[in-house]
């Protein structure tokens, strides 16, 4: 059974959040943290990802000021926590590309699962270096400040419509308007029907891979060094619920991006080895349009884009499916038709030598999901290559993780991440 909880959210006592939230952890440059310390003193961004400074110890750190701040906010009523348990909605509307949605999530607290369950499914890879970070947040501060994003199937639109009649009259908590995309959150507390509707779905993790695990590690902890009845707030985590079915739903590819790495003389030729490698050098606007082709044999067969420093702009297309399989003899069947798994194996791990884990722990390899970044790094000289990859579907999300698949480390992004600070949910 999938066990959700209203819970007694903590979140700001405005109720215009625009200046106040911030992007969850992993998509925060140190510019934008900076960015964000300026536009409020209030930010979340100091509980979510605080600064780093030259004199921090064990005793003094990002962590132990995140505590700090977070007592503060909450004794001086920055911070209100809510008197009745309730499941929270948020409304999200963006735009990509010129076309307007708005995705739905509902928020509510899930009771935890190990993997193997198979009551919550991860469908891509983790990175070690993340889950040391959010450990040492999590035991600071004992709160979940941003949600885990998470997919449910509803074919049948009960959940959808069971929400959609709750927020009819259900009262707008807070607002927020970031860069043009808002938010609209809304407090349910007759949410009991609702609940039980969830109690037969599986719920898919789409966005929040590494503090799915480290809720579970700090679980784990927590139950072996006191008597444990399973009901402790630990037991739950912070979850965004959203149907498959919502129109919202937009999924893009992350790029790969090299930084402070050689690339061999022969590198365009090491290529054909394994690709039929079509130049479209000639011309940035041509290639543009090659690159934002890819996505659309997403799932039928692997392209990749690849941008030299050197000004050289390559298509690359699988020259033999089988020998390529034979080169990737360790990875499920599914990997072969994935462009970031034919891409660490075949390039970054066979040609260049590169470890993908240890290249992005030590910002040799960064990864963005937006190509005309990537291109501007590239020509800007900051980076020495891009791979420009094609977003998998949602069905082939899902597909994998209903087979025990997991896609490798940074395969999606699911756009707009849920920022950090609109409801928090406090282990207590």
């Amino acid at each position: 059974m999938t066990e959700i909880r209203p819970f007694r959210g903590l979140h700001y006592a405005e109720t215009d959040l625009s200046a106040l939230v911030c992007p969850p952890y992993d998509v925060i440059s140190p510019e934008e943290q900076q960015r964000l310390y300026a536009h409020s003193p209030f930010n979340a961004v100091r509980l979510e990802y605080g600064e780093t400074r030259p004199e921090d110890s064990p005793s003094s750190n990002r962590y132990t000021r995140a505590a700090a701040t977070l007592r503060e906010w909450t004794e001086r009523s920055v911070l209100v926590r809510d008197d009745t348990p309730a499941l929270y909605v948020d409304d999200q509307r963006f735009s990509y590309e010129g076309r307007s949605y708005m995705r739905r999530s509902l928020f509510a607290r899930v009771r935890l699962h190990d993997w193997g369950e198979g009551r919550v499914r991860p469908h891509e890879h983790t990175l070690d270096r993340p889950k040391e970070d959010r450990i040492q947040l999590l035991r600071a501060c004992r709160l979940n400040i941003s949600p885990i994003l998470s997919l449910y199937r509803d074919d049948d639109a009960r959940v959808r419509n069971a929400v959609q009649s709750a927020c009819h009259s259900a009262p707008t908590l807070a607002t927020a308007d970031i860069s043009g995309e808002t938010h609209t959150i809304r407090s349910l507390t007759d949410d009991r029907a609702l609940a039980r509707l969830v109690e037969d779905k599986t719920l898919y993790v789409i966005d929040g891979h590494h503090r799915y695990e480290t809720a579970l590690a700090y679980r784990n902890d927590r139950s072996q060094a006191q008597a444990w009845s399973g009901d402790e707030p630990e037991n739950f985590v912070l979850m965004a619920l959203v149907a498959r079915e919502d129109p919202g739903l937009v999924v893009l590819p992350t790029h790969r991006l090299l930084r402070s790495v050689a690339l061999p003389e022969d590198f365009a030729q090491a290529l054909e080895r394994d690709f039929t490698v079509e130049d479209v050098s000639a011309t940035a606007r041509d290639w543009r349009e090659a690159a934002s082709s890819l996505s659309k044999a997403a799932d039928e067969s692997v392209a990749i884009g690849v941008a030299l420093a050197n000004g050289r702009r390559l298509i690359l297309r699988v020259r033999d499916a089988d020998d390529i399989a034979s080169r990737m003899p360790d990875s499920p069947p599914s990997w072969r038709s994935l462009d970031a798994a034919v891409l660490e194996a075949v390039v970054l791990r066979g040609i260049l030598g590169i470890n993908q884990q240890s290249a992005s722990a030590d910002g040799s390899l960064e990864f963005t999901h937006d190509g005309e970044e990537a291109l501007r790094r590239v020509e800007s000289g900051d980076c020495v290559a891009a791979f420009l990859l094609s977003p998998a579907s949602v069905d082939k999300v899902l597909s994998m993780a209903e087979g025990g698949e997991r896609m490798p480390q940074k395969s999606t992004y699911f756009y707009p991440k849920l920022p950090a600070g609109l409801v928090m949910n406090p282990l207590d």
